[in-house]
């Protein structure tokens, strides 16, 4: 029995995949993801392992729970986040556009949510995938980052990739055409700062 004890705390604290998320920590996954991506002092140059090793630290700080989870951990259940909820903003889009015309001033958001989790449920029945969509939780929060919404512009197929740098999971990115104002990047920053020098020193010689 003590064994079997041991052997339950030891998977606990090394954060083994086995033991599962619950809501509370897909959500702190989301928030954590959220402010490391967005987390413009540290640049864009850093490798993914030290992206996910700073990811598990404010995670591990702010959950909730009893259980302390890897970064691998976590970016494994991050990867089955992003894939799911990408599928449901793309069912999302489809029953926004099919809106009727007596439906223009929009049946509500929790309406449209609906009509996409069946969508959901049935494209995923026809792959013979499990089809209740079970991040709702992680999407209401994910479609208000900033930088989801750049990582869903840049996959392929979508028109608005092309006209944006090319986007690691821990980068920064600068939009020609957002309209959102974002801080900038530590290069991006610096890069300013000089062609600012540089436009001064010419206005200068020219006096």
């Amino acid at each position: 029995m003590e064994s079997t004890i041991s052997w339950f705390r030891n998977g606990i604290s090394q954060g083994r995949p086995w033991l599962n998320f619950t809501t509370d920590e897909d959500c702190q996954l989301v928030r954590s993801w959220s402010n490391i991506s967005q987390d413009a002092s540290k640049g864009s140059s850093q490798k993914s392992d030290q992206f996910w090793s700073r990811i598990e630290t404010n995670f591990n700080q702010y959950s909730d729970g009893a259980i302390q989870r890897s970064g691998r951990s976590l970016s494994s259940r991050w990867a089955t986040i992003l894939d799911q909820c990408n599928k449901f903003v793309g069912c999302f889009a489809t029953v926004r556009s099919k809106l009727t015309s007596g439906e223009s001033d929009g049946p509500g958001d929790a309406e449209l949510v609906r009509r996409a989790k069946e969508l959901f449920a049935k494209k995923a029945d026809a792959r013979g995938k499990q089809s209740c969509f079970m991040f709702l939780h992680a999407w209401e929060i994910l479609r208000t980052v900033p930088k989801w919404q750049d990582l869903r512009s840049q996959q392929p197929g979508n028109d608005r990739a092309k006209k944006r740098m090319k986007l690691d999971e821990n980068d920064d990115i600068v939009s020609d055409d957002d309209v959102r104002q974002r801080p900038l990047g530590v290069k991006a920053s610096k890069k300013l700062k000089a062609s600012r020098g540089i436009m001064a020193g010419r206005k200068c010689r020219r006096q």
